[in-house]
């Protein structure tokens, strides 16, 4: 929203805050998760995955640091600057369960997996792997959390 002002009037139903910085649980989850199959297995030095980016003015093209206490949440942590072939110029098919489905539902590009499990599931989990967990890992998160643009 730094570029697209006019993109800040979601209307009703949007529910992700953005340009904010990561709250503790947020900056936890998404230092600790390394995939479904080692949930809890990451650490700060080697966990800044760049199909989740986050908005960091000190990092380098090189850097491996997650998430630190200034780091912010931005538009591109989850969408991609100038469309790609998911539903809503997401990094990823919003609508499927499994990062493995991605694509199939709407006949976007897959993107390549960053983990090892073929049971991944999407990328919202790094930085909510907490929430999922308390909501259960059956359907895809936004069903639930329906975007309205």
């Amino acid at each position: 929203m730094n570029c697209h002002v006019s993109f800040r009037d979601h209307g009703p139903g949007f529910e992700h805050d953005v340009d904010h910085v990561l709250e503790s649980d947020e900056r936890d989850s998404y230092n600790r998760y390394n995939g479904d199959s080692d949930p809890l297995g990451a650490d700060l030095s080697t966990a800044y995955l760049p199909e989740v980016p986050i908005e960091d003015r000190a990092a380098a093209i090189s850097s491996t640091l997650g998430a630190w206490s200034s780091n912010r949440v931005s538009c591109m942590s989850c969408h991609r600057a100038h469309a790609t072939s998911a539903p809503k110029a997401g990094r990823w098919d919003f609508n499927v369960l499994r990062l493995g489905d991605d694509g199939v539902e709407s006949g976007s590009y897959p993107i390549p997996n960053p983990y090892a499990d073929p049971d991944q599931r999407q990328l919202c989990v790094k930085c909510h792997y907490n929430e999922a967990e308390d909501h259960g890992w059956d359907r895809a998160c936004i069903e639930c959390h329906r975007e309205s643009h």
